[in-house]
């Protein structure tokens, strides 16, 4: 699983997490400190766009989660550090 994330402190960010395994199904959650921030559902390809909220200065550690479906195992994405400024 491979995420990527642009993220600001004066607008919304994105998300795009490409879950290698998954032929569409499942949820995606992004998280920041453990808490929920996005959440979108994996398309045909695998892959899911997030929309993110406007991040407060400071540091975030950012993972994203794939849910799992039935035939497919739950998974981790690597975390991020960021720091806002």
């Amino acid at each position: 699983m491979h995420s990527r994330y642009r993220v600001s402190r004066w607008k919304e960010g994105k998300a795009r997490v490409d879950v290698t395994g998954a032929d569409g199904g499942g949820m995606v959650q992004v998280r920041d400190h453990g808490r929920v921030i996005g959440r979108d559902r994996v398309n045909y390809r695998g892959v899911a766009r997030i929309r993110l909220p406007r991040l407060m200065p400071g540091r975030h550690r950012l993972r994203a989660r794939y849910l799992g479906t039935q035939t497919t195992m739950p998974k981790w994405s690597r975390l991020v550090k960021i720091v806002i400024r």
